[in-house]
Formats: structure tokens, C-alpha cells, sequence
């Protein structure tokens, strides 16, 4: 029966605490406890609350609790770099670390370097460098909002100083025909 219950996935049935006699009955109920912290962080894992210290518990050392924390320490590693993001920290070398070659892990790598991308042609833009930062931009042929406002933003630039070196050479000009000369 109890087998029955734990294959319905029913770990909180209190029919599992139930003590069966002997060493399969001790093995049951080990078992059954994995199990039941199993589920329990699980549940921590779904509601991110990735550091809650239940979370450090080895629930085994075996295949199934060494996949588990592989499971969290991804996640936590995942967390930790996008607080680093959050704060600014795009040059933190623990950004450098590429958490794993899954979807998940890969999303995150293109997303941090598109970032950092931008943070760079930021800095060129406002250090003056257009011809870099459009360089750049062109290179990276980086797409959606941010990609666009930044090459709409360098473009817009480029056109004012042009404009504003037109007009000063025009002033310029203006300024010697109509020039007195006084003797």
C-alpha cells in the first residue's frame, strides 16, 4: 500500500509514516524521508528561494541528490550573475563563467554579452568616439530596442556636430568677408 502511495506521488500521505518491521521496512522509511526533503526543496526551488539554508541539506550522495544540486547550484550561480547585472557589475569575472550549455545558460550568455556590448558602445559614445562606437554597433549587428536606440542615438550625434561644423564654418566665413580692417 505504501508503495502504492509513493508511486501516486502522494509523499505526504501519513500512511508513509507508518513503521514497517525489518530492514526493507527501514530502507522504506529512509527512502520515503529523501524523498519527502526531496519534494520539500523542490518546492524552495520553484518558489526561488534559492538561499534558504534547507537548500544546503545533502539529501544524497547518490545520483539522484547529486543531479539535485547540480539543479540548485545552477540556479544559484544564475541568480548570483544576474544580481551582478542588476547592480552594473557587467565586468565582474563572474560573468565570465558560462554556467552551462543548455538553453537556459546560453539565453543567459547572449543576454550578459549583449549587454556588455552595449555598456561598451555606451562608453564610446560618451568618451566622443562615434566612428568607434558606429564601428562597433555595425559589427555587432545587434538587434531590438536598446541596438536600435543606440545607432538611432550615434546617428542623430554624428548629424549634430556635422550641422554644428557647418554653421561654424559658415560663421567663420561670415565673420572674415565682413571683417574691418583698421589701420
Amino acid at each position: 500500500v505504501q508503495a502504492e502511495t509513493i508511486s501516486n506521488e502522494n509523499l505526504s500521505d501519513s500512511l508513509l509514516d507508518e513503521k514497517l518491521a525489518g530492514d526493507i521496512g527501514e530502507m522504506f522509511s529512509a527512502m520515503v524521508g529523501k524523498l519527502r526533503q526531496c519534494v520539500q526543496q523542490a518546492e524552495l526551488i520553484a518558489k526561488d528561494d534559492l538561499y534558504n539554508e534547507k537548500l544546503n541539506q545533502t539529501v544524497s550522495t547518490g545520483d539522484f541528490g547529486k543531479q539535485f544540486a547540480f539543479i540548485r547550484d545552477i540556479f544559484r550561480m544564475l541568480a548570483r550573475q544576474a544580481e551582478l547585472i542588476a547592480a552594473g557589475d557587467l565586468n565582474n569575472d563572474e560573468l565570465s563563467v558560462n554556467v552551462t550549455n543548455g538553453v537556459l545558460g546560453n539565453a543567459f550568455m547572449k543576454m550578459r554579452e549583449n549587454l556588455q556590448n552595449l555598456a561598451e558602445q555606451a562608453d564610446l559614445i560618451a568618451k566622443g568616439n562615434l566612428k568607434d562606437a558606429k564601428a562597433r554597433m555595425t559589427a555587432s549587428r545587434g538587434t531590438g530596442v536598446l541596438s536600435e536606440a543606440f545607432i538611432a542615438m550615434n546617428e542623430h550625434l554624428t548629424n549634430l556636430i556635422s550641422h554644428i561644423q557647418k554653421v561654424s564654418a559658415e560663421v567663420t566665413r561670415a565673420a572674415r568677408d565682413n571683417a574691418v580692417t583698421f589701420e
